[in-house]
């Protein structure tokens, strides 16, 4: 078992059960459309999963499947820091969308210990595939092309500016997702081959 694999994880499940109870009483069940909720969510059901793992099995490694799963909950925190760092933190305030309330856990403290575990401390496995960095970006689609459909027949507005179909033109909108796409995608290739040269 590597012992700051398994502590990191323990930490990210504390401190996700709390800010994701206290996201959840804030906004309410709408906090399940926000990008950001979700990538989380992911990370604790993985983090969930891997220590209770590395508890049953202390020297075994982690499963493949579960290990996609956990690249999926990287890759997806990464956009969500990225996001905020570049775009939600110049529009509404570094210190609000890194410090205040739950946010110093959601697009914060988890992000960078899951980049972080992923990156240099989780060496029990390769990822194989060359299209691999599909599997987030695909992801991200159908839940980009949901949030719209949302914004198209008024069930939600938002959560992010991008998706308010009744506010910018069509291209903004269409720009916006390819931008997120490819970003996305990019930073899934860019994981995928960083965590395989350090876990070689």
């Amino acid at each position: 078992m590597n012992k700051r694999v398994f502590v990191t994880n323990i930490i990210i499940l504390i401190i996700e059960v709390i800010a994701v109870i206290a996201i959840f009483f804030l906004k309410g069940r709408k906090a399940i459309v926000h990008y950001t909720v979700l990538s989380n969510i992911v990370q604790l059901f993985t983090s969930a999963l891997m220590v209770f793992g590395m508890c049953k099995k202390k020297n075994e490694p982690i499963p493949s499947k579960l290990y996609l799963i956990r690249y999926l909950a990287a890759c997806m925190l990464t956009l969500t820091f990225i996001v905020v760092l570049f775009y939600l933190g110049p529009q509404k305030g570094f210190i609000r969308e890194f410090l205040k309330n739950a946010n110093s856990v959601l697009h914060l403290l988890v992000p960078l210990l899951s980049l972080i575990s992923f990156l240099f401390w989780e060496k029990d496995q390769q990822l194989q595939g060359k299209y691999l960095f599909l599997f987030p970006t695909v992801l991200t689609l159908i839940y980009g092309l949901f949030v719209l459909g949302l914004n198209i027949t008024h069930f939600y507005t938002g959560p992010y500016s991008f998706f308010k179909v009744y506010e910018h033109p069509a291209w903004v909108i269409i720009v916006s997702m390819i931008v997120l796409l490819i970003l996305v995608a990019v930073i899934s290739e860019i994981l995928k081959r960083l965590h395989n040269r350090f876990s070689a």
